[in-house]
């Protein structure tokens, strides 16, 4: 299977993460907050979502989920790195990039090479032109299937998704 390197665990970054670890990924999950990744170390979930936490035991126990603060510990080897950031509304209602923008920049000063970079985060078309470029990577959207909002769902439906793509 693949090592992928997830970069945010919110709802969308964890479960994602979980999911594919659940797969038989080797998946590393990164985020910046500190108590955050303390908690998930510790293999407890920070907010609830129905079954989530069971993926994370069983795959944090199984070790193909892990938790950090450096993106030097989970992107380089990584063949993905998924970008589930947030994307908070701006003064004049556009979508605050600066969280995006950042983790792109991250990903950039650790990689070590060839890296396909898939952006999860909520961006306005056209967006990975520009600030989710980086040479010797190759980068892409996957639209959202909140399906309503309904991360349980999500849980369902990740590892039978037809828009996966796996090697």
């Amino acid at each position: 299977m693949s090592k992928v390197a997830v970069i945010g665990a919110g709802y969308v970054g964890l479960t994602t993460g979980a999911c594919l670890a659940d797969l038989g990924n080797e998946v590393v999950v990164v985020d910046i907050n500190e108590e955050k990744v303390a908690l998930l170390k510790r293999r407890q979930v920070p907010f609830y979502e129905p079954g989530l936490r069971e993926l994370v035991e069983r795959n944090a126990r199984a070790g193909r989920l892990s938790f950090t603060t450096s993106y030097l510990d989970a992107v380089p080897g990584a063949e993905f790195a998924i970008i589930a950031v947030s994307t908070p509304e701006g003064e004049g209602g556009e979508a605050d990039l600066s969280y995006v923008e950042a983790a792109a920049a991250s990903i950039a000063g650790a990689m070590d090479g060839p890296l396909v970079v898939v952006n999860k985060s909520t961006v306005p078309p056209l967006t990975g032109r520009g600030a989710l470029r980086s040479p010797g990577s190759a980068g892409c959207h996957d639209l959202e299937h909140l399906h309503g909002g309904d991360d349980q769902v999500r849980i369902q439906c990740l590892p039978r998704d037809s828009d996966l793509v796996h090697q």
